[in-house]
């Protein structure tokens, strides 16, 4: 598995909203997912929409997963 960047839907701004993956770590089964600053898709540079506020995302995955990703 390989994650370069998120790309969403921003429903306050209605664009397509991209922010590039700065660092992963894997702690206890947990992925701490770290971004940079989000642009649309023209390159513009955008205000932090609220998901990524703290500009990190955790998901939770399996011993089967984590085994994979280490």
């Amino acid at each position: 598995m390989s994650i370069e960047s998120l790309s969403f839907h921003d429903p306050n701004t209605g664009r397509f909203v991209k922010a590039k993956l700065k660092s992963a770590r894997l702690i206890e089964g947990v992925v701490e997912l770290t971004f940079g600053v989000p642009y649309d898709i023209d390159g513009e540079v955008l205000p932090t929409p609220a998901v990524l506020e703290s500009k990190r995302a955790t998901v939770s995955i399996g011993p089967r997963a984590a085994e994979s990703v280490g």
